[in-house]
């Protein structure tokens, strides 16, 4: 098994949707995860400390990213803190059928915040996020159509790239309707052809 030398940093557990909830014990800068309780008040115990620690890092289904978990420490220490997993499926003794159990909250390990719903529309990034795929998409459209044209083409691809930029990001933001059919028609036209003397440079 895989071992990692560092100070524990912190413990931070994240309450998921499916009501478990994963703990990130954070060792000499590098996050590892687990959902057992147990192995996170342990790593909380020994918090700020130089430690020995087990992992597993093994790649996503994927394969795009490393996972990276806690396992406990490496002298075994993980053995000796009592602490049970809640088990799912049936009530467990004691709770009234037809009620939902509390899950219990792990002492001195701080609990990031849940989100509450969607967060909200923040209209300067919406703003800033249409103007950039405007512009890239203008620029994409009008290159395009002016493929070929030569260095000498480059203003007039640029300005309108530009115009048509303004207009895609007037369109999607629902600003006034101002689209004139002849000006697209114009950014639309054919390019002019270049003429046989001149080389293809670029």
């Amino acid at each position: 098994m895989p071992q990692v030398q560092g100070t524990i940093e912190g413990v931070l557990g994240h309450p998921g949707a499916n009501g478990r909830t994963r703990y990130a014990v954070s060792i000499g800068g590098q996050e590892y995860n687990t959902w057992k309780p147990e192995l996170a008040r342990l790593a909380q115990a020994q918090q700020g400390q130089m430690v020995t620690a087990n992992v597993t890092i093994k790649p996503s289904q994927d394969g795009q990213f490393m996972n990276y978990y806690f396992d406990g420490l490496a002298d075994g220490a993980a053995a000796q803190i009592p602490g049970q997993i809640p088990m799912a499926g049936g009530t467990p003794p004691g709770v009234p059928q037809g009620t939902t159990e509390q899950l219990p909250v792990q002492p001195g390990i701080p609990m990031a915040s849940p989100s509450s719903g969607p967060r909200p529309v923040d209209w300067a990034r919406e703003a800033r996020i249409v103007k950039q795929s405007s512009m890239a998409t203008a620029f994409n459209f009008i290159g395009h159509l002016f493929d070929g044209a030569g260095p000498e083409a480059v203003p007039e691809a640029e300005a309108a790239a530009m115009e048509l930029a303004k207009r895609l990001y007037v369109q999607v933001l629902g600003g006034p309707q101002t689209l004139d059919d002849e000006i697209v028609e114009g950014l639309v036209a054919a390019p002019p052809e270049p003429s046989g003397d001149e080389p293809e440079s670029w």
